[in-house]
């Protein structure tokens, strides 16, 4: 049973540091996209360092039940991975529901950036606007009804324009773009990946399930 217990370790091990890995990557993903402080973002990212967190307390159960020779312990990591699985199977249809969704999520979020632009020096609209060539949340005019649109009557943000100046007036080449549209797709394409990767963790949770189960069955026979 010790070579499967190697294997298995190892297996899952691997499997753990893939859902840190997957964290990573989200956060400098969104990072990239200028979107990390969205709350779904942040939530999300969370969920994925708590499954790898999982994960690896799953060893420490397994290493400690097949080095005593313990079948309760093992019935344990049986019960802890279903719980993980069940955790992996709820992000996922999670994330299904949010794909449906993925436009509306990101237009309270971009309003929500509007509505703080210019508080406490957050310009985080700034880097959404520049980098996707988009402005507001569906039109330019969206700046008009905010807080900064009335301090600074018929003006945009200079990043709306592709300008480095604070402030650009709505006759210049603006963007016709809204940043919704944008946004939307680019957390589709991310949301997508996701999803793929949290099947694929599905089935080999299955896997690992089965796994501990042969090796309780071994330490029973021994």
């Amino acid at each position: 049973s010790s070579g499967i217990n190697a294997e298995y370790f190892f297996f899952f091990f691997f499997f753990a540091i893939g859902f840190f890995y997957l964290g990573v990557w989200y956060i400098f993903r969104m990072q990239a996209l200028g979107i990390s402080d969205f709350h779904f973002v942040i939530a999300l990212v969370a969920i994925f360092f708590v499954i790898g967190a999982l994960i690896m307390i799953s060893q420490v159960i397994l290493c400690s039940g097949t080095f005593w020779q313990n079948r309760t312990t093992l019935y344990a990591l049986l019960a802890f991975m279903w719980i993980i699985m069940i955790i992996e199977i709820a992000i996922t249809i999670w994330l299904f529901n949010a794909l449906s969704d993925l436009t509306g999520q990101a237009k309270i979020e971009l309003t929500t950036l509007m509505k703080k632009y210019g508080e406490d020096g957050d310009m985080t609209m700034n880097e959404i606007q520049f980098d996707f060539d988009c402005c507001g949340v569906e039109t330019y005019k969206d700046w008009f009804n905010t807080t900064w649109g009335y301090l600074h009557p018929y003006q945009i943000p200079g990043s709306c324009c592709q300008s480095l100046g604070a402030t650009c007036v709505a006759n210049m080449t603006v963007s016709q773009l809204g940043c919704n549209v944008v946004v939307s797709d680019e957390l589709y394409a991310t949301y997508s990946i996701i999803i793929t990767v949290a099947l694929f963790a599905t089935f080999y949770q299955v896997i690992g399930i089965s796994l501990a189960y042969v090796m309780t069955r071994l330490i029973h026979e021994i």
